[in-house]
């Protein structure tokens, strides 16, 4: 059971109680951020309502049309770099569940340890000594990768239909522009921040 199984006040009184051992995994902020990109924009979109509108992705290619102003086109989508900005100067209260800093789920939350998703052993090891026993964990969606000759800025302004055409896609550090990157980290800073601390 994980806690999105029980309602929110035995939610909370899991995490308030101290007989719990409770711990969080964090992941690259920015890293998060790619995968977020990929994730719902080209590799696996969500379903569409009656409307036509797409869940979880409609608000930030609306903001990004509206910047323009252009009518949404839901099924051209928006490039990388649209979806950072969109990121970068929207506030998690505006942004889809998937989109939101890590740090507004985590806000005024007390756990006894942190993890990182690229360290999950260290969490293996750690409940292998609390449990008395031998864990599994298994890391689900977990995007391969491999050497391309990538261009950044050629990934960056590519649209979700162009990168569909390829076999596979680049490393993160090749997705983000150094441009992208300096807005993410400072959009980002408290998840960075809380993620260097776990481990």
């Amino acid at each position: 059971l994980v806690l999105e199984d029980y309602s929110r006040q035995e939610a909370t009184e899991i995490l308030n109680d101290d007989r719990y051992y409770r711990f969080t995994v964090l992941r690259n902020p920015v890293e998060r951020v790619v995968s977020g990109y990929i994730n719902k924009f080209v590799v696996s979109p969500p379903p569409r309502g009656p409307d036509g509108i797409p869940r979880h992705t409609a608000g930030v290619i609306e903001w990004v049309y509206a910047r323009r102003g252009e009518k949404p086109d839901y099924d051209r989508g928006i490039t990388f770099a649209e979806f950072a900005d969109c990121l970068s100067e929207t506030n998690d209260e505006k942004l889809d569940t998937h989109f939101k800093s890590q740090q507004a789920f985590l806000s005024g939350q007390i756990f006894d340890e942190l993890f990182r998703v690229e360290e999950m052993k260290s969490l293996k090891a750690a409940l292998e000594g609390k449990l008395g026993q031998r864990v599994h964990l298994e890391h689900t969606n977990r995007r391969i990768k491999r050497r391309l000759s990538w261009k950044r800025a050629e990934f960056g302004h590519l649209l979700p239909q162009q990168l569909k055409k390829y076999r596979s896609l680049p490393e993160t550090h090749k997705f983000v522009a150094p441009e992208i990157a300096e807005k993410l980290v400072q959009r980002f800073q408290a998840d960075i921040e809380l993620w260097k601390s776990a481990g």
